[in-house]
This record gives C-alpha cells, sequence and structure tokens, in this order.
C-alpha cells in the first residue's frame, strides 16, 4: 500500500510537470513569411534555421510602439487585458489565450503585450495541473467560466485563438462545451477568424512528453513513463477518458478556421509526425493549414518566444492580418517597430 502511494504522488508530480516552465535552448533566425493561406496544401517542411543576432542598439523611435494596457481578474484562473489606447469606435476583437501549464506572469506578459500591441483585447485562460488531475471538477469547471465570460459578452467582431502546449485541450474542453449551446457556438466559434496553436501536445505523446519535460536521464525517462502509465491506467475514469476525448475532438477540428501551428523540430513533446497527423485531417475538410517549424540544435518546448522573439511576431503577425484578425497596416506598423528595435 505504501509504496502505491508513492508511486501515486511520483506520478502526480510527474503530470503536474508536464508543460511547465518553458525549458531547453536553441539559437536565432531570419523571418518565414506566412503565405497565401488560400493555397489548398501545407508546407509541412516549411524550416528555417534560427541564429542568434544581436540586437540593433539604435532603435527606430519614429516606428516604436509603446503598449499600456489594464487588467481584470475574472477568476483565479481568468485574467482580461485590454489596450488602452483603443478608441471606441474601432472593431471589438479577443485573443482567447489558453496559455501552457503552470506558465509564470513573466511569460504570459510577454504573450499579453505581444498581441494588445495588435489593438486587441486579450483573455487569459491558465492551466492548472491539479485541475488536469481532476476535469470533471478542475478543467472542465475552468472552461464553465470561460463560457460564462462569453454569454456575458457578446460584444466581439471576431475572435483567435491562441493556445500553446497543453492549453489546446483547455481549449478544447471549452469549444466542446461552445458547441452544446448553438446561439453561443455561432457568436464565438462562428466568428473565430484563426486559430494559433505553439507546441500543441497530443494524447499520443503525453507520457513521453512528461518524462522528457523533467529529466534528461534516459533512465529516469523510463521510472517517470512507467509511473505516468500507471497513473493513466488508475484513473482513467476520472482523467484519462476525458483527455482521450479531448484529444479525439482536437483531431476532428475544434474550430473550422485556418490555422498556424508553431513548433519546434527538437521538441519530444510537439513532434513534427504528430503535428502532421492534425493537419492532414484538418486539411481533409477544407482547412487552410501552415506550419512554422523552428529548428533548434537542442530540445526545448515552448520556448520558441522567448528564444526568438522578431521571427515570432513576424509569424504570428503576418498570420493575424492574413485572416484578417487585424489590420495589414497594423501588422506592417508593428513589424517596422520590431525591425527598427
Amino acid at each position: 500500500m505504501a509504496s502505491n502511494v508513492a508511486s501515486y504522488g511520483m506520478a502526480t508530480n510527474a503530470v503536474a510537470g508536464i508543460i511547465g516552465e518553458p525549458h531547453g535552448s536553441a539559437p536565432k533566425k531570419e523571418p518565414n513569411s506566412i503565405e497565401n493561406l488560400d493555397r489548398s496544401s501545407t508546407d509541412y517542411n516549411k524550416k528555417t534555421k534560427c541564429k542568434k543576432t544581436k540586437n540593433n542598439k539604435n532603435n527606430n523611435e519614429k516606428n516604436k510602439i509603446n503598449v499600456t494596457y489594464s487588467s481584470e481578474r475574472i477568476s483565479s484562473e481568468l485574467t482580461l487585458y485590454r489596450p488602452l489606447e483603443n478608441e471606441p469606435n474601432e472593431p471589438r476583437r479577443l485573443v482567447l489565450f489558453f496559455a501552457w501549464l503552470t506558465a509564470r506572469g513573466r511569460h504570459i506578459s510577454k504573450f499579453v503585450t505581444l498581441m494588445t500591441a495588435a489593438a486587441t483585447d486579450v483573455l487569459v485562460v491558465r492551466l492548472v495541473p491539479v485541475k488536469l488531475l481532476h476535469p470533471e471538477t478542475g478543467t472542465q469547471a475552468s472552461a464553465e467560466r470561460v463560457c460564462t465570460y462569453l454569454r456575458n459578452n457578446q460584444n466581439y467582431d471576431k475572435f483567435l485563438v491562441f493556445a500553446c502546449s497543453g492549453g489546446a485541450y483547455m481549449f478544447c474542453e471549452v469549444a466542446m462545451k461552445l458547441q452544446k449551446e448553438p446561439e453561443l457556438r455561432d457568436s464565438v466559434l462562428g466568428r473565430v477568424v484563426g486559430q494559433i496553436y505553439d507546441s500543441p501536445v497530443d494524447f499520443t505523446h503525453f507520457t513521453t512528453g512528461i518524462a522528457h519535460s523533467i529529466t534528461s536521464s534516459p533512465a529516469a525517462q523510463n521510472v517517470v513513463e512507467t509511473l505516468v502509465e500507471w497513473l493513466l491506467k488508475v484513473r482513467h475514469r476520472a482523467m484519462t477518458r476525458h483527455l482521450v476525448k479531448a484529444a479525439d475532438f482536437m483531431h476532428k477540428g475544434p474550430v473550422f478556421a485556418p490555422n498556424l501551428t508553431i513548433f519546434s523540430n527538437s521538441d519530444p513533446m510537439s513532434p513534427l509526425d504528430s503535428n502532421q497527423i492534425i493537419a492532414r485531417k484538418w486539411q481533409a475538410r477544407g482547412m487552410k493549414v501552415r506550419h512554422s517549424i523552428y529548428e533548434h540544435p537542442d530540445t526545448g518546448h515552448c520556448v520558441n518566444f522567448i528564444r526568438y522573439p522578431r521571427r515570432y511576431k513576424e509569424d504570428v503577425y503576418s498570420f493575424c492580418a492574413v485572416v484578417g484578425f487585424i489590420e495589414p497596416a497594423r501588422a506592417e506598423q508593428l513589424l517596422a517597430s520590431e525591425q527598427g528595435s
């Protein structure tokens, strides 16, 4: 009995480590342009090596954009951010940002600044480890709070889904609830113009991803994988079946909108083959899909923006302009500001 309790505790800690603090290292790249999304095929092999570049000390002050925003804490896992520069007559746009597990505030703030700079509101949804272990009272309750906010704020013209790592699972929980309410489904999912996934983790790589995320020792990785597999078996009804259901929903396409998936070629939690499988299924449904693959010399998960901010901004802003979430002129201004920094 004691050994089972100890094993459960170790496995629980392993699950809590999934997609936690971004880790890994990598060096920087020149911009990788977004392709026209009218193209029907997926550019699976679009890769660009990341090379380190020195920051230009001479900032272009003319193009510099200063970002200020307000924040409103809605619940323990929901926070709304609004840019202060928005004009009353501007279109209302909301980014549904689903953070990775145990994401820290300083990292989330980078994404908030990224999108509020584009004059859009951002609703940050945090994914908490203990809630992942108890989906019915945890992540699904959090998903319902997201739906409640959307029910009470149906004044947005456009939505963008932006999910990092395990945040893709959290979005699926929200989308499955939205699908059950036709009016809310149409007013939210029907207005999603694009979806961005950064290092999404599929259930097929759940155990391997956890093992690599918390240790680099092959022997220790084998132990962790065994413990997590045991946890998934003993908690099938309480946890695993919900993860599988959400994964199936992701493969079917949680929302019909153009997609940009960003990931590293050396990330065991979000490998190329896993992203290709999902992309082909979405493409078969007629969805426009694009991959932006960052080539890292070492393993890294969900570190693309942190390590390579310039390229990342170019990927995101160009995509947002192509799908009509932000104005092309605004995207050009933001990218010009980045070039001058």
